[in-house]
């Protein structure tokens, strides 16, 4: 049996390997919402997931309170265009990710 995290279908022949970049480039099996299966599913699922999902939910507010967030200049470059898409989904990804600066409000 495969588990969903050491899957080569979602996650390629370094399944096993820590690669942080994989994230950025999923495809096929990889872009399903149970390809990764930090808090499980199901019946048996973490009883901490809607804790852990409250804790993000709480620090993006308090970022978005306390930060001002200002286009980086890979965003000022495209002039108002919409940025190219590496995998469009559900949630689109651009390419080279959206770099932005945090300042202090």
């Amino acid at each position: 049996m495969t588990l969903p995290n050491r899957s080569k279908a979602s996650w390629g022949e370094n399944a096993l390997e820590f690669v942080p970049e994989r994230w950025d480039t999923m495809q096929g099996d990889g872009i399903s919402p149970y390809a990764f299966q930090a808090f499980s599913s199901g019946p048996r699922f973490c009883i901490g997931k809607n804790f852990g999902l409250l804790e993000i939910k709480t620090f993006l507010v308090e970022m978005v309170s306390r930060f001002r967030f200002i286009p980086g200049p890979e965003i000022e470059a495209l002039k108002g265009q919409h940025p190219p898409y590496q995998s469009p989904s559900l949630t689109l990804l651009p390419k080279g990710g959206m770099w932005v600066k945090l300042e202090k409000i």
